[in-house]
């Protein structure tokens, strides 16, 4: 006569794994893991062309503080970037709102990695440094 298994027992069944016991869950999840992770690698490698460049913002010279800002206006602040911090940005400016800062009137504006939502600063207050190390 043959048994039948209890199907909520069958994924509780261990085995033996290099001197290790695991589940039949564990392994699976482990063989999961092992998996995405080789995916989220190989999405890293061809995510962009090697030659792209990447960028960063930082105050300009004789500019102490430059306010983040939620959109490309003068309208609400996010946050404040100090002389001597950094932040990852896009490589070029994009026109916005005007405003008068920094000894220059523009409507130029700068993307920056900031948070979970995309935030400016005014191009005028900014060095734009391309190709930095450790940003």
């Amino acid at each position: 006569m043959t048994e039948l298994m209890d199907p909520c027992r069958y994924h509780e069944r261990t085995i033996v794994k290099e001197g290790m016991r695991m589940t039949m869950r564990r392994s699976i999840a482990a063989g999961t893991a092992a998996m995405l992770t080789s995916l989220a690698g190989s999405v890293f490698f061809i995510s962009g062309p090697a030659s792209a460049n990447t960028c960063s913002v930082t105050p300009k010279a004789g500019v102490s503080a430059v306010t983040i800002r939620n959109d490309k206006s003068t309208s609400s602040a996010a946050g404040t970037l100090y002389a001597g911090q950094y932040l990852g940005s896009s490589c070029s400016s994009e026109s916005g709102g005007y405003y008068s800062a920094c000894g220059a009137t523009s409507d130029r504006w700068i993307w920056v990695n900031y948070g979970l939502f995309p935030r400016y600063v005014a191009a005028q207050c900014v060095r734009v440094v391309v190709d930095r190390v450790g940003t």
